[in-house]
């Protein structure tokens, strides 16, 4: 994330959210403060109340209905160059054997995971 100059679109799970604010909080203030627009989607947000409140002082989040769009996956596009896709599932898999996959392909990042966050973004509601 810190490499950003415009732009970082999220697509997480509650734990993932948890794990945003815990882990990655300063480097995303540091990336919005340098005018980095962050947009995070995620179901269930109740569940993740004060990673909510942390984040979107400086990011804008959407809740996704999971039974509308039931996506239980993680991903982040920056820039529409860059992206980290996960492989594994949080609810079964320990942090510490989490695994990602991270790629500079900017067709999969700008042609394929960027319009599936456009279509699950216009279909979720803003946070609060």
């Amino acid at each position: 994330f810190k490499d950003a100059d415009k732009k970082i679109n999220i697509l997480t799970t509650p734990e993932g959210l948890n794990e945003l604010y815990e882990h990655h909080f300063d480097t995303l203030k540091k990336a919005s403060d340098k005018g980095v627009d962050i947009k995070i989607l995620a179901s269930n947000t109740e569940k993740s109340a004060d990673a909510v409140k942390a984040l979107g002082g400086f990011a804008e989040i959407r809740n996704v209905n999971d039974k509308e769009l039931p996506v239980s996956g993680r991903f982040a596009v920056v820039d529409g160059k860059e992206l980290i896709f996960s492989l594994t599932d949080q609810k079964t898999v320990h942090a510490t054997q989490d695994l990602a996959m991270w790629s500079k392909s900017e067709h999969a990042a700008k042609e394929v995971l960027e319009p599936l966050f456009k279509l699950a973004w216009n279909n979720s509601k803003p946070v609060g």
